[in-house]
């Protein structure tokens, strides 16, 4: 059982990542946005990265899509290290998810 979450301490929220993720894989297809990586860089995200994971990430696992979500500001809510290692190798776009409010709202809990 993967119980995968992201925490938003600032704002006393919990996300159940892995079954939010669960229900994109089962609901209509919600294609990847090219966004400039520089600018996902600046939205509100993990500030505590582990280099020795950046070293251990395949490129296919660096390459798959962030999730993007407004909590209210934006957050990447998952793949913080995916970002952090596309930054780290120069790419100048990432592909992001942009996660509708209705679909996030049943995943969110308060801490």
């Amino acid at each position: 059982m993967n119980d995968e979450v992201f925490v938003c301490g600032d704002l006393g929220l919990l996300v159940r990542i892995a079954a939010l993720i669960d229900a994109l894989n089962a609901g209509p297809t919600i294609d990847p946005l090219c966004c400039p990586t520089d600018n996902l860089g600046r939205l509100r995200r993990a500030n505590r990265i582990d280099p020795a994971v950046l070293a251990e990430m395949t490129d296919a696992r660096r390459d798959e899509p962030v999730l993007v979500a407004c909590l209210p500001d934006p957050w990447v809510i998952d793949g913080n290290y995916r970002l952090a290692k596309r930054i780290q190798d120069g790419f100048k776009e990432t592909e992001a998810v942009l996660v509708p409010p209705d679909l996030l709202i049943p995943f969110i809990s308060p801490l």
